[in-house]
């Protein structure tokens, strides 16, 4: 990796770092003391299993709107305050908690390089050169208002550990979900939903 890349992909987690500050708890500092230092022991406990590694793992309790927990470079690990209230035991956070940290451990489904990528995505400037890649003469100067960068949600098949890259159908005699459907565009396109109702008969 050349200086000015590192460069940009430090400038990207310090960005990000920023973004997730907005979300560490809104609540008295009594409960985020007890909550953060709870999350803290669990995750150490799960440092205590996990095989000798440099890295040097940091978990952080944020306020999100969704239960979820994510990783980012530098082996940072956020967890919302919903998805530790909707564990049912310290066992089921503990095993959460040694998914996310052993993506980068292991590298799975080359999961560190996918990280970089995603994190240089919170610049303004790679964002809207990547658009360019797609649409020709689109410059940054085109976008003078910015909204909040998101998180894109996709489905971990933990047992095959990757990522799915389609859509995952399941079903029982009464019901029909549609999993992994990460473009809003392609879910409620009339194609889409033809090829549905077949499937569903």
């Amino acid at each position: 990796m050349d200086a000015k890349s590192e460069e940009n992909i430090l400038k990207a987690i310090e960005t990000f770092k920023r973004a997730a500050g907005r979300f560490l708890l809104n609540t008295d500092a009594e409960t985020a003391e007890e909550l953060t230092a709870y999350l803290r022991a669990v995750g150490e406990r799960v440092l205590k299993k996990m095989a000798p590694t440099d890295l040097h793992y940091r978990f952080f309790l944020v306020d999100l709107p969704v239960a979820n927990a994510f990783a980012i470079p530098g082996a940072r690990i956020y967890v919302s305050r919903k998805l530790v209230a909707f564990t049912r035991s310290e066992d089921e956070l503990a095993g959460i908690l040694a998914r996310e940290g052993a993506f980068f451990l292991r590298n799975d489904f080359g999961f560190r390089t996918l990280a970089w990528k995603e994190l240089r995505k919170y610049s303004r400037r790679h964002l809207v050169g990547l658009a360019g890649e797609l649409v020709a003469g689109v410059t940054p100067e085109h976008y003078r208002r910015w909204g909040k960068a998101g998180i894109r949600a996709q489905l971990l098949d933990i047992r095959k550990k990757k990522l799915e890259m389609d859509f995952v159908f399941q079903h029982d005699d009464r019901s029909m979900h549609v999993l992994n459907a990460v473009s809003p565009g392609f879910t409620c396109s009339l194609p889409f939903a033809h090829y549905l109702c077949e499937h569903i008969r």
